[in-house]
């Protein structure tokens, strides 16, 4: 089993979360024409339901890919959510 899960701009299709999933981290951009961010809220919110830890980041604008400011900054997110995790060792 994986230490963590990641879904960047994923499309959630109501699939049953396993109550031992190892913790998610979830971004996407509402104006996503291609994986809405009603599937990731619907991830997040389903992850949530199955007693799993999770982290979700909506950005308002910039599509699919987040490459632009100020979504491209996600992967900053990501690090910052894989120290909180135990997973990384930031520099303080």
């Amino acid at each position: 089993m994986p230490n963590f899960s990641a879904f960047i701009y994923s499309v959630y299709r109501q699939n049953v979360i396993p109550a031992n999933s190892p913790p998610a981290f979830i971004a996407c951009a509402t104006d996503d024409v291609l994986a809405a961010s009603t599937n990731s809220a619907n991830l997040y919110n389903a992850w949530i339901a199955s007693k799993n830890s999770a982290e979700l980041h909506i950005y308002s604008k910039r599509g699919h890919g987040l490459r632009v400011f100020p979504a491209n900054t996600w992967i900053f997110r990501f690090e910052e959510w894989l120290d909180t995790q135990g997973f990384l060792k930031l520099k303080q």
